[in-house]
């Protein structure tokens, strides 16, 4: 077992953490949100994770979403840079130095930092090494669209003073030409339309640039998080379009159009040709009419180069639907499509008393173990980000009862982790740390231990919070979204919030005892993957 923390009695434990403190924990002195507190991705500025915190606490907590919005666009891509993935207008993954906002970073921090320069080969020769301070990768897909949805809902609250707000893009040289964030959003906008052109789908793919990169882009990006239903990979050495991706390019490419006063009427009117290029293409591509459901993603046959569903049925199109994608459908079709996401998420395959399951239950005989992103893991990240989606839609409560099962999980834990085990019997790792020492413990082949103060569950949980403390009237909804309510509350009774001590105590007994055994999780994802890359047991999906 892999333990990040001292041992602590459960009983000692705190009825339910407080996550304003956790909040406070993870964010840098200039309001910058950490991807963790804690371990592995401390001292590291993830795009895509700041974005989410942001975007989840934007209307309480602004001056979070400015800090986030300037240093992105402080650090926007201005050149194609194979090795790093950099691209004009592209928003960064992943950013290290060995000194941030006027400290040195830890021991730990500096020895990730030479790991990941040798990996990426930003330095060739030890000297180099030694003589790099910070690096900076690009190596995915969603965050810049992330980013222009997020200050196009900025504005909107807030005004767009925010658009003139100057500053020195990254390596410029002290008094050189200075920015504006509206600069900034014409070139994000400008990397998406590009890379949506050209898509001969007219989509928003990823594909990495160079063999060290990451094979998978979107935020699933774990080893083996995009298989098809025979356990067979996702070919990522062709263009990959993962369908929640296509949400956040359709939001980007509509809220550009109104967000930048700068912009001509024929780009414009191009932006939304796009943007309805790519609906339609999303929900024709992904539609797998057997499942009555949509594949997690589209790839390419390495033998044909033909198109592929990715039809293994995951969480993913749940995320689709905190988008605007559906929202300018006719009625029938869009009921169609937004009750098939609905019916299929809100069952046994997915919901769990920890949240909602990233890979359907239906699939977890694909792995001899527990991956990153899979049957058996439930990220509180996802959980919120399909609840967001169903109360967008219409299914308040469904959505409410998803939210009760994230402030559950976090409160029985004790910690705002990034994820927990959660088996396919509905067993809960809720003590990732082992904690429990003395008793004895059912041994988990697992590839991680879910990471600490995990920013964007930190976030989800206060905006959960929020919403609650503020008692929104209730929206009205249509009678087919309250009867598919009716019938799903039938079938999993709602969850209730645990409140007090007791209760907390009561389930973190009953739950079962677990150690992680990481070095042979690892082993046999190694295995697997190299088991694809000599060819072996290789099947059309």
């Amino acid at each position: 077992m892999q333990s990040l923390r001292p041992a602590e009695s459960s009983s000692k434990r705190p009825a339910a953490p407080s996550m304003i403190r956790a909040l406070q924990r993870i964010l840098s002195p200039s309001g910058f949100p950490s991807a963790s507190g804690y371990h592995l991705f401390k001292d590291a500025y993830f795009g895509r994770d700041a974005l989410e915190v942001a975007e989840d606490l934007l209307p309480i907590r602004p001056d979070i979403a400015r800090a986030v919005i300037r240093q992105l666009a402080v650090m926007q891509g201005t050149a194609t840079k194979a090795t790093t993935e950099e691209e004009p207008g592209k928003i960064h993954h992943e950013f290290r130095a060995l000194h941030l906002e006027g400290r040195a970073v830890g021991n730990e921090s500096r020895a990730i930092f030479r790991r990941l320069a040798a990996h990426w080969e930003l330095a060739p020769t030890p000297e180099t090494l030694d003589a790099l301070t910070s690096l900076t990768i690009y190596a995915t897909v969603d965050a810049t669209p992330l980013y222009v949805r997020l200050i196009s809902s900025y504005c909107r609250l807030f005004g767009r003073a925010l658009l003139d707000e100057e500053y020195l893009p990254h390596g410029a040289r002290p008094g050189g030409r200075r920015h504006t964030i509206e600069d900034s959003v014409l070139r994000a906008v400008g990397w998406i339309v590009r890379s949506v052109e050209r898509s001969p789908l007219g989509l928003l793919e990823f594909r990495r640039m160079t063999p060290h990169g990451h094979p998978f882009q979107a935020w699933k990006d774990g080893g083996v998080s995009y298989l098809h239903a025979n356990a067979t990979f996702a070919n990522y050495n062709a263009p990959i379009a993962s369908i929640e991706v296509q949400g956040l390019a359709y939001d980007a490419l509509l809220a550009a159009s109104s967000l930048l006063s700068r912009a001509s009427d024929t780009e414009r009117a191009r932006w939304h040709e796009l943007a309805r290029r790519l609906r339609d293409s999303t929900l024709e591509r992904f539609w797998m009419p057997d499942e009555q459901y949509f594949a997690m993603a589209l790839d390419r046959d390495p033998a044909t180069g033909d198109v592929r569903q990715v039809k293994t049925i995951t969480s993913n199109p749940g995320a689709l639907l905190d988008s605007g994608l559906f929202d300018r459908l006719p009625l029938d079709r869009r009921r169609s499509a937004v009750g098939a996401i609905v019916e299929r998420l809100y069952s046994d395959e997915f919901v769990t008393s920890a949240g909602i399951r990233c890979t359907s239950v239906a699939h977890a005989h694909l792995l001899n173990y527990t991956a990153y992103q899979s049957s058996e893991t439930v990220w509180h990240k996802e959980t919120y980000d399909v609840a967001r989606g169903f109360r967008r839609q219409g299914f308040p409560r469904l959505a409410s009862d998803l939210e009760t099962r994230l402030l559950n999980a976090v409160n029985v834990t004790g910690d705002a982790t990034e994820f927990l085990y959660v088996l396919p019997d509905g067993r809960v790792d809720f003590d990732p740390y082992d904690r429990r020492t003395s008793e004895p413990a059912e041994e988990i082949h697992a590839t991680n231990v879910p990471e600490n103060d995990q920013a964007w569950t930190i976030s989800a949980a206060l905006a959960i919070k929020c919403r609650r403390g503020q008692r929104p009237r209730p929206e009205p909804i249509a009678r087919w979204q309250r009867g598919i309510e009716d019938r799903k509350a039938r079938e999993i009774p709602p969850a209730r919030l645990l409140r007090s001590l007791e209760e907390i105590q009561r389930v973190r007994r009953q739950s079962g005892t677990f150690r992680v055994n990481r070095r042979e999780g690892r082993r046999r994802e190694r295995a697997f993957i190299a088991a694809h890359e000599l060819g072996e047991s290789r099947t059309e999906p």
